[in-house]
């Protein structure tokens, strides 16, 4: 029996690859791309504009994301009212991506409702759950 020419994980992946569903997947590569330097690697679109599929890289590990399809039974953390699902990021200095993730989550919620108010508005004390621990943690 030959060796197969297909390599069983593709290059530049890892063995396990998380695929989030939740809406506004474009909106979200948007966070990720500011708060954590993410790479987008690749959108495709469906002809509602909804993605279907997109893929960026954090660091060295790629994420996969699709926005919500309700009729397929694809619905993410806000139609379930949660999420029973945790991603550790590992990252060189937890304190510098925490605040940055903070400030860029406080600046989009801010444009959001700026948009809607039409007037500017103080910022954000609400907390913002994390679980990102830097490279000493495990020293």
């Amino acid at each position: 029996m030959s060796q197969s020419a297909v390599k069983p994980i593709p290059e530049g992946m890892r063995s396990l690859t998380p695929h989030l569903v939740c809406a506004g997947a474009a909106e979200a590569i948007e966070f990720y791309k500011r708060a954590f330097n993410a790479i987008e690697l690749g959108r495709m679109p469906g002809p509602d504009g909804k993605l279907m599929h997109a893929m960026v890289k954090i660091g060295d590990s790629m994420l996969m994301l699709v926005d919500e399809f309700p009729q397929f039974g694809s619905v993410g953390p806000k139609a379930l009212n949660g999420s029973p699902v945790t991603i550790h990021l590992y990252v060189e200095d937890a304190d510098a991506t925490r605040e940055a993730g903070r400030k860029r989550r406080r600046e989009s919620h801010d444009a959001r409702r700026r948009h809607v108010l039409g007037r500017p508005l103080r910022a954000s004390r609400r907390p913002v759950r994390s679980s990102m621990v830097g490279r000493d943690a495990y020293a």
